[in-house]
């Protein structure tokens, strides 16, 4: 489609952004990598629960196992709609088997920052022709906050970016008529390998990835550019059925109608306003002071889509100078999922809620993705995208403005959770207690004690879970009198409640005073042992 072949180079400024990018990724995640205690970045509790993938990654390798009853025991669960991030965790763990499943976590963290500069720099060389603004636009790229949000919320499958900008490269490798039919054909078996990837990692991107390659699709259509067209096309077949062990199970489990709904769209859609207003993951935003307060989003790690004065006038001023069909449909393609990222309903500041037609338009699609926000990583590839294929004419204007866009970017520190050890959970490792109730605040901190004291539990966090097993979780009557749902106790004895879910204790926080005063009321059941965090109650003896 566009015909820009790498320009020819020694690699040594290639070599020098590699140096460059690889060291910063190293100092940022250093305080991670290197910690003698566990820490991870992030500060929502999401962290907890990608500690748990690792950890269940080590714990059935080398074999690779989508059930398991170490949740939601005793019937166990599918993970195929649990946001395992295999694609990332599960070469690591066998990789580096030593490590404790905390610092494999920042790993994968570390790794995806690392391919996404990478693949950034490699895609925009080629648009631009020029290092300096392959490397100016890739730092700016992976370091958006969009990426920061998703760090401080714990989502390391949404930094996991790298296989779409991998295979948009290969894409335009396959589509260049000037390159040889054998690196043609083997561009074309990447793109399509990166598009298979994508649901091991991250569905979402697996969606977007699709959603690109039809657009490109239909972009080289209108050019007339049936060869390029046709090479798209196989592209995208070929990377769907690749995908279909993965895809097929999971959308078997998603129609099943035995997991409970996922995400509101309505709720999970970008803020216009987010556009224009610096987050709490900028430095600016902390500078003005009130930046965080005009991003209006009910979830800030959802609202950085920030994009900027500077970066709008460029935007403006590559738009309207000069004819450009292909610069054209690239930033025709990103509005379009900036208007996606809006989601159903298109609001400003929190006011408004116009109907948005174009989500409209295609969120019939099936398992069409829940969380419109995170369109906006599609969008900002495809604007920096067009902006490296304007450099090739005016490259001063693009490195200056966008040395500006960069201090408008310019990242806050990441903040580090601690993420303390219990030592009553590393005694019930050790113990004979076979399956446990953690009746602990969500659904996260429960599986990142399991991490501690690997025993099955009964309920814990997925990105769909499952009903039948929380159903008779919730109708229990010894449990539904710790945790508060019953005023008084009526069942046929702790131990007979207990025997019904098939475990042998509960743990419950200190600081859950009122249920802890609940459990220590139930005949039959004792206080077994306690730290400063937790207690534990099992049957009498």
């Amino acid at each position: 489609m566009i015909r820009a072949a790498l320009p020819s180079r020694t690699g040594s400024q290639a070599c020098a952004f590699l140096l460059c990018w690889g060291l910063l990724v190293l100092a940022v995640f250093a305080p991670g990598l290197f910690a003698a205690a566990p820490r991870a970045p992030g500060i929502y509790p999401d962290v907890y629960h990608f500690v748990w993938n690792a950890w269940y990654l080590q714990s059935v390798a080398p074999g690779l196992s989508y059930r398991t009853t170490l949740v939601f025991w005793p019937e166990g669960t599918s993970l195929y709609l649990h946001t395992l991030t295999e694609g990332i965790l599960w070469p690591l763990c066998n990789a580096l088997p030593g490590l404790p499943p905390w610092r494999i976590y920042v790993a994968g963290c570390a790794l995806c920052f690392l391919l996404n500069g990478v693949a950034a720099f490699l895609l925009f060389w080629r648009l631009s022709s020029s290092a300096l603004v392959a490397a100016l636009l890739a730092a700016l790229f992976a370091m958006h906050p969009f990426w920061l949000a998703h760090l401080d919320g714990g989502h390391l499958n949404m930094l996991a970016f790298f296989p779409v900008i991998f295979g948009a490269h290969a894409c335009l490798v396959a589509t260049d008529s000037s390159v040889q039919v054998r690196k043609r054909v083997a561009a074309a078996t990447l793109a399509s390998t990166c598009l298979a990837f994508l649901p091991f990692a991250n569905l979402y991107y697996f969606y977007f990835g699709c959603m690109l390659l039809a657009a490109a699709c239909g972009a080289a259509l209108i050019a007339q550019r049936r060869d390029a067209a046709r090479v798209l096309g196989l592209v995208l077949c070929a990377g769907v059925v690749l995908s279909a062990v993965r895809l097929y199970p999971t959308a078997e489990a998603a129609l099943s109608g035995e997991f409970t709904p996922n995400h509101d769209p309505g709720r999970n859609g970008l803020d216009v306003s987010a556009f224009a207003a610096p987050g709490p993951y900028q430095q600016i935003s902390r500078l003005l002071g009130w930046g965080v307060e005009l991003a209006a989003s009910p979830n800030p790690t959802e609202s950085a889509g920030y994009i900027g004065f500077p970066m709008a006038l460029l935007l403006c001023i590559v738009a309207l100078k000069g004819a450009g069909r292909w610069r054209a449909m690239v930033l025709g393609v990103a509005v379009a999922f900036l208007l996606l990222a809006c989601g159903p309903n298109l609001r400003i500041f929190g006011l408004g809620g116009g109907w948005n037609p174009l989500y409209a338009a295609i969120s019939w699609l099936p398992l069409f993705p829940s969380v419109p926000a995170r369109f906006f990583c599609v969008a900002l590839l495809l604007l920096l995208a067009a902006l490296a294929i304007y450099a090739k004419r005016a490259r001063t204007i693009v490195l200056s403005v966008g040395v500006l866009v960069g201090l408008e970017w310019l990242p806050a520190p990441i903040e580090w959770r601690s993420l303390a050890a219990s030592p009553l959970l590393e005694r019930v490792r050790s113990s004979e207690l076979s399956a446990l109730h953690d009746a602990s605040g969500s659904f996260e901190e429960r599986m990142f004690h399991q991490v501690q004291h690997q025993k099955p539990i009964l309920a814990g966090f997925l990105a769909r879970r499952p009903l039948g097993p929380l159903r008779r979780t919730r109708q229990n009557p010894l449990l539904s009198f710790i945790e508060g749902r019953r005023k008084v106790y009526g069942g046929a004895g702790a131990g007979a409640d207990l025997e019904a879910l098939k475990i042998d204790g509960v743990i419950v926080p200190v600081a859950e005073r009122e249920m802890a005063a609940r459990a220590a009321q139930v005949p039959g059941l004792v206080e077994r042992d306690r730290d400063t965090q937790l207690v534990l109650f099992t049957r009498a003896p």
